[in-house]
């Protein structure tokens, strides 16, 4: 994945349920899907883009970029993570090793839409966690 590439959420993990113990804190994931209808739309829209599912935008100031658009499962919680080596980042990729991106408001928006699941969430890749000002 390159910065600027687009990521459509199929699933969201939430990485913040924890306990914490004299001999350690295990971490408990929970998973929760997009709606159906956010995933049968996610689909359609990727049905119409040719491999490599590349969109052609032009920004406000008239400067055409490609982004590549990627679906499928991304990790949220309440912690900005500004280092690629976190324990949130290692507990993610042992929970489901397809997680695309993290970020910090679809935990929130899963969270808020419960019990009638409503919600879907598009996000752009914006940095690698390496520097801040990513």
């Amino acid at each position: 994945m390159a910065i600027g590439d687009v990521i459509l959420a199929t699933e969201m993990v939430y990485y913040d349920l924890r306990k914490v113990t004299p001999s350690g804190t295990p971490r408990r994931g929970q998973t929760r899907p997009v709606p159906a209808a956010v995933g049968h739309a996610v689909n359609a829209f990727l049905a119409d883009l040719d491999p490599p599912r590349r969109l052609t935008i032009v920004d406000p100031e008239g400067t055409s970029r490609s982004p590549v658009v990627h679906a499928g499962p991304i990790g949220s919680g309440e912690a900005v993570i500004a280092d690629e080596d976190a324990a949130e980042i290692a507990f993610l990729a042992s929970f489901n090793d397809k997680i695309l991106a993290v970020d910090m408001e679809a935990g929130g928006l899963g969270q808020a839409s419960a019990p009638s699941p409503t919600w879907g969430r598009g996000r752009g890749r914006f940095g690698r966690g390496r520097d801040p000002r990513e």
